[in-house]
């Protein structure tokens, strides 16, 4: 089925992460282009949304996202990140203090002990987080699909990335990593399932996979899809989402706790009821972006908002505090943090 064309929708699929029976939602949900659209099943035993539908290919929608990535809503702050990390002292900081997705990752090298690791980044995008990370001094490797990203990283921070496919790595090198990266990547493919399995086997003994995306248990119960628009987006996860994953994949799986970080930084409250999906498009159909677009998801409106008004570091850390004192340090946030371990073993 071509991107965009609706077949009758069936009342049942098979979940592909817990194979339990999803329903599919009678509303479709608008397309990141216009004019597609797309079906979306919800799982009720392992808490997954998913898009559903054969054929469809998200990779030309990356090219056209990258080379107009400045004018992007939600891909325009990578573009500010891609600068901002060239100027810093500490980009990794920088990037730790500006999202959760990049404090996860700081937070988790600062805990896990042991020697520095050898790390992969799949997925980098721009490359200015591979860049963040080897300014710490760690041996690092991005790789990513998009050739127009990978040469814009290497353009900005040097060699240091490839434009390859995990699987390919997986079946041609014996290289052996000590922790892999995959953030915001695995609600962009469509077999989450394998593109784990083929990092796993580039994981050295005791290796771990730090993976970031969009938490589906932020949002009211029935919530249709808070997340990007498909095709950019296939899949919402939840932590329960996860926990399948590895129990299919045989391995185990820990979250990492934003409590600290919610301490200092303030996340926007979900809507308070179940949502539909009633946004526009973000490509016009010649593929530019469409005039009037918005920030929209959570995370993405506060930062628009806080651009608007002015607001500090020191007000966010205010608004941070007074939402602790209300809610507490471990109020949820929009993101998960999963860390998978193959053989259960921790590196010490």
């Amino acid at each position: 089925m071509a991107v965009g064309e609706l077949s009758a929708p069936a009342r049942a699929v098979r979940c592909p992460i817990c194979e339990g029976e999803a329903a599919v939602a009678e509303q479709p949900v608008t397309g990141y282009q216009e004019p597609d659209t797309f079906r979306v099943a919800h799982c009720p035993v392992c808490d997954t949304a998913f898009v559903t539908g054969e054929g469809i290919d998200p990779d030309p929608l990356y090219e056209r996202i990258y080379t107009q990535v400045e004018r992007v809503p939600g891909y325009e702050r990578y573009a500010r990140h891609a600068r901002a990390v060239l100027h810093a002292r500490d980009p990794l900081g920088y990037l730790a203090d500006a999202e959760d997705i990049y404090w996860s990752v700081a937070r988790h090298l600062a805990t896990r002990g042991g020697a520095p690791p050898r790390v992969i980044e799949v997925g980098s995008g721009m490359g200015y987080l591979t860049y963040a990370l080897s300014r710490r001094g760690i041996d690092v490797l991005g790789v990513d699909l998009s050739q127009a990203a990978v040469a814009r990283a290497r353009d900005a921070y040097g060699p240091m990335y490839e434009c390859a496919d995990v699987a390919d790595l997986a079946r041609e090198r014996s290289s052996r990593y000590d922790l892999a990266i995959l953030n915001e990547l695995l609600e962009h493919v469509h077999d989450p399932a394998g593109v784990l399995a083929a990092v796993g086997q580039i994981l050295a003994p005791g290796g771990e996979i730090l993976v970031t995306t969009p938490d589906k248990g932020y949002y009211p119960p029935g919530s249709l899809w808070e997340t990007e628009l498909p095709p950019i987006h296939l899949w919402w996860f939840s932590q329960s989402s996860l926990r399948f994953l590895a129990r299919k994949l045989g391995w185990q799986v820990r979250f990492l706790d934003f409590a600290e970080y919610n301490r200092t930084h303030y996340a926007l409250p979900p809507r308070g009821a179940a949502t539909t999906c009633d946004r526009a498009p973000v490509l016009a159909a010649d593929g530019r972006v469409r005039a009037g677009q918005a920030v929209t998801s959570s995370a993405h409106r506060l930062v628009a908002l806080s651009r608007r008004l002015g607001v500090t570091g020191a007000v966010r850390a205010l608004q941070a505090r007074v939402a602790t004192a209300a809610a507490g340090a471990n109020r949820p946030r929009p993101t998960v943090c999963a860390i998978f371990t193959r053989d259960g073993a921790r590196p010490g």
